[in-house]
């Protein structure tokens, strides 16, 4: 069972590298030193997870998607068709999307896949650069956010699939350090083509408007309708239903339960249907309990997260500090109910719980003064870490109870630390009036 021993190795690894990290950095080694120790700890963990996970066969989404679809626009709009006909098996984007890929179709394939790893190995460094500088990490600290990027299994997943998911990390992160600096239109502009790429990113849009940031809000949604109403002209209406019914509506009430699926609705299906979805990428069609309990629960997810983010706090004094700390656990909660909300949720998609990962480390993180938070962190983290694995089981009971739960870790982890930010903005101490996504405590209302 090479794959359980993988795993094992991947957990030991990943706990090693952290207590590697944290002697490194209290050793006192110079930089240069220090920065060595780090380096060759991460890459080292970061090449045996790359070689042992999920999936076995490199860059398919770049090959049997991202870079057909740009050769077809290229020939003209109407032969993306069969690509959007294979629903999850080919290409899934907004078809306007396909003409982002036709410059790298210009490229040999095996020229194009490297210009596109680079670049998302490019993005995903300066998400980590930008991510540090937000959550304001200290050396250490920095470090272990690294090594966490460097061994973080949905991460390389999405690289090992030439997907985009790491590279909208980047986008995510600016959307932040844009809404910080007051300046919502441009991260709504920013956001909103982070979402014409993503689709369950599209809840910020709905954020922004729920919280009257009308500037981000009008930058939002004038990205995503030029995008819309630029794919309208090229592709015409019947593509696009076409599209639709394919690649969203269906998911909807036909989820899907293969293992590389972390949604709630996947969840279930696993748990009925058991282990002869986890390679099955074809929708299924579920009872009505199921339908029901899966709405129940996200319903559950989006009125906990619109509760304690119109929750004022206790304590008196109006704290721009605190106010801005309340904003950036309201955009990671949207954030990461995007992730574990969506009926079709990737395991890539939870690389973007990096970023909530990462300001949870800062020293200004409302968890850290609490050691049960802290250890519900830790948790949640390690759910999310491991390496993206599909195991196997002779003993029916074991990979009944792999396929109900243990697949799924990434999920939970999501789940806790979806719990963790929002008893964090419910518990945050100030009096915090519920502001607009994103606007500065001292900024005008409609700014």
């Amino acid at each position: 069972m090479p794959t359980l021993l993988f795993l094992l190795i991947d957990l030991i690894a990943v706990a090693g590298g952290i207590w590697a990290i944290q002697a490194i950095s209290g050793a006192r080694w110079s930089p240069r030193r220090e920065a060595l120790a780090v380096l060759s700890v991460s890459t080292i963990a970061a090449l045996f997870i790359f070689a042992t996970s999920e999936p076995r066969v490199l860059f398919g989404d770049f090959r049997d998607a991202y870079y057909l679809a740009g050769e077809a626009v290229l020939e003209g709009p109407a032969r993306l068709t069969p690509l959007l006909e294979q629903g999850v098996h080919g290409f899934v984007n907004l078809p306007i999307v396909a003409y982002l890929f036709a410059p790298f179709a210009l490229l040999p394939w095996k020229g194009a896949v490297v210009v596109f790893s680079l670049i998302g190995l490019a993005a995903t460094l300066a998400a980590w650069a930008l991510l540090a500088r937000l959550a304001g990490l200290e050396r250490r600290d920095r470090w272990l956010l690294l090594f966490l990027f460097a061994v973080n299994g949905p991460l390389h997943y999405s690289v090992k699939e030439a997907n985009t998911s790491h590279m909208v990390l980047l986008g995510l992160a600016g959307g932040l350090y844009l809404l910080r600096a007051g300046r919502g239109m441009a991260a709504g502009i920013l956001l909103g083509a982070m979402a014409v790429i993503k689709l369950p990113l599209l809840l910020f849009g709905a954020a922004f408007v729920l919280r009257r940031n009308w500037s981000a809000a009008f930058g939002f949604a004038f990205v995503c309708a030029l995008a819309g109403g630029l794919s309208l002209a090229v592709f015409g209406w019947d593509l696009h239903r076409l599209w639709f019914d394919l690649c969203v509506r269906q998911f909807a009430s036909s989820p899907l339960g293969a293992f590389n699926v972390q949604s709630i609705q996947a969840l279930l299906v696993r748990a009925l249907d058991g282990a002869a979805v986890l390679r099955d990428w074809d929708a299924r069609e579920i009872t009505t309990a199921q339908r029901l309990a899966g709405s129940a629960l996200v319903g559950l997810l989006y009125l906990t997260a619109a509760f304690v983010c119109t929750r004022r706090s206790a304590a008196p004094g109006r704290d721009s500090q605190a106010a801005t700390g309340a904003q950036d656990l309201e955009y990671l909660l949207v954030l990461s109910l995007a992730v574990i909300g969506s009926p079709l949720s990737w395991s890539h998609y939870y690389a973007w719980l990096l970023m909530p990962i990462a300001l949870l480390l800062g020293p200004r993180s409302p968890i850290r003064s609490g050691t049960t938070a802290r250890q519900l962190a830790w948790v949640a983290i390690l759910l999310i870490t491991p390496t993206v694995l599909l195991l196997e089981f002779s003993n029916p009971g074991l990979m009944a109870a792999y396929t109900a739960i243990g697949v799924s870790h990434l999920l939970f982890g999501g789940l806790l630390l979806f719990a963790l930010l929002a008893w964090s903005r419910a518990a945050i101490a100030a009096t915090v009036p519920p502001l607009a996504l994103g606007r500065r405590a001292d900024a005008p209302a409609g700014s």
